[in-house]
């Protein structure tokens, strides 16, 4: 008589062919996900860098709004601002854009040849230059 199973055959555990594969495939199939996970990885990332900067964008259009409402309420920042740019603002594209926008001629003219620091983000100095 032929035993019958109950529950199925008793196995080793092991998956069907596995113990057939020559070692250097089962690296490459692991090379693989690995390349696989990493590109998932790189998308992550730029999409978090993206997301970053228009968090950022945001952020300075709101700024920039505020700003430009206070300098029109207090005269007094108006010209506080207006120096600020004169001093931070070297690309002259930039400095006919913030004229034009802000109404502030003398940021076409004044400001070529003074000084500006690049500073970077957590405040440090990274360096000084005259010319952008």
């Amino acid at each position: 008589m032929q035993q019958k199973f109950i529950n199925g055959p008793l196995t080793s555990g092991r998956r069907k062919g596995s113990a057939h594969r020559p070692p250097g495939e089962r690296r490459a199939r692991l090379e693989t996900r690995k390349r696989q996970i990493e590109a998932r990885i790189s998308d992550l990332d730029a999409r978090q860098r993206v997301e970053r900067r228009k968090k950022e964008t945001r952020a300075n259009i709101v700024l920039g709004a505020i700003m430009r409402a206070h300098a029109s309420l207090h005269p007094s920042f108006g010209a506080e601002l207006a120096h600020i740019l004169d001093v931070g603002v070297r690309r002259p594209g930039d400095r006919q854009l913030l004229a034009d926008v802000l109404g502030l001629p003398r940021l076409i003219t004044a400001g070529t040849n003074l000084p500006y620091i690049l500073r970077h983000p957590a405040g440090e100095i990274v360096g000084r230059h005259n010319k952008p």
